[in-house]
């Protein structure tokens, strides 16, 4: 049997047992292929899964890495960092200066940073890109499995979760184990990318923020609030456009029909996904990547600020209350 057939195959069985991890059922619609992956929807909940990923795709996609250290890296980090502040407004809404803060999947730490050196007592929790751990006062990052370090880390008023519920099997496991950690009153921050968007629907399996086999639970807002379902959790804000990760999605989904995929956006994030692609390559989709972003720049910013306006962005962002009576599920 050839790799394709084998893929094929695999992806046929795992249709008949994986099972929903929102309402249990075991019936998958395929919706389109994408990278050799099956993008299927639940036919109990609606709920769209990855197909077929099995344990160390991720990481034969992305291996482990130490990000550089150039002038050029650091300035493009420097850049990318600023955009965080759409994030740390967001947060400053919720939570007011002095709270206990907790970044799920804090990646670098750039974004707990922030927060410490806004007020915030911040932790950041993450197991596989952060640099070294970090502790001072204001700021704790420890590169860990979130389960297996929550035990000491105390309570929080405000725990954030950028793009990590995409990347997780169960997410509903984690979600509950971060209850633990959440007091009464207090507000989680989740951050997905948004299946229903016109970005989605447009590219469907070329869209950058699909992402097999790193995304494996993609989300629209019903499936986010029936997640949320049963965990003592109430959402109070939902927003739909984000400049940080909304206009570079039309831009990276385009070039994925024509350079290597994610190209610009793994330059740019240095994660060790081109760590051995050769350098003309390199050269050749970098002054691509480069020519077409100076053209389509503007108007990307336009369609997702419409799209955005129509609650279709590609980025769905939710507040969410615990409520303060406990008892949810998981607990």
């Amino acid at each position: 049997m050839n790799a394709a057939a084998s893929a094929a195959s695999r992806r046929g069985n795992e249709r008949e047992v994986e099972p929903c991890p929102i309402c249990g059922a075991r019936s998958w619609h395929t919706l389109f292929d994408s990278r050799s992956y099956a993008i299927a929807r639940c036919s109990g909940c609606q709920l769209v899964r990855t197909l077929g990923v099995e344990p160390g795709d991720g990481v034969t996609t992305y291996p482990h890495f130490d990000q550089r250290e150039t002038a050029v890296v650091k300035l493009m980090r420097f850049a990318v960092t600023q955009l965080l502040r759409e994030r740390a407004s967001l947060v400053a809404k919720v939570a007011k200066k002095g709270s206990r803060l907790l970044d799920v999947g804090c990646g670098s730490g750039a974004f707990a940073r922030m927060m410490a050196d806004r007020g915030y007592d911040a932790v950041g929790v993450e197991p596989f890109s952060l640099g070294k751990p970090v502790e001072e006062p204001g700021l704790r990052l420890v590169r860990a499995e979130f389960a297996d370090v929550k035990g000491e880390l105390g309570k929080f008023d405000v725990v954030t979760m950028w793009h990590v519920l995409e990347h997780i099997p169960s997410p509903r496991e984690l979600l509950a184990g971060v209850l633990d950690v959440l007091e009464p009153g207090g507000v989680l921050v989740v951050s997905v990318p948004n299946f229903a968007s016109w970005q989605s629907r447009f590219f469907k399996g070329g869209w950058f923020h699909l992402d097999p086999p790193r995304h494996i639970t993609h989300f629209d807002r019903s499936t986010l609030h029936a997640l949320f379902e049963g965990l003592d959790l109430e959402v109070f804000e939902e927003r739909t456009f984000h400049f940080e990760y909304g206009p570079v999605g039309w831009l990276q989904s385009a070039f994925n029909r024509i350079l290597r995929p994610n190209f610009l956006f793994e330059f740019v994030k240095d994660r060790g996904a081109l760590a051995n692609v050769p350098f003309r390559e390199t050269a050749l989709n970098l002054l691509a990547s480069g020519a077409a972003g100076a053209l389509l720049a503007a108007p990307s910013v336009a369609v997702e600020a419409a799209a955005g306006a129509a609650g279709a962005g590609s980025v769905l962002t939710m507040c969410v209350r615990r409520r303060s009576s406990g008892g949810g599920e998981g607990r």
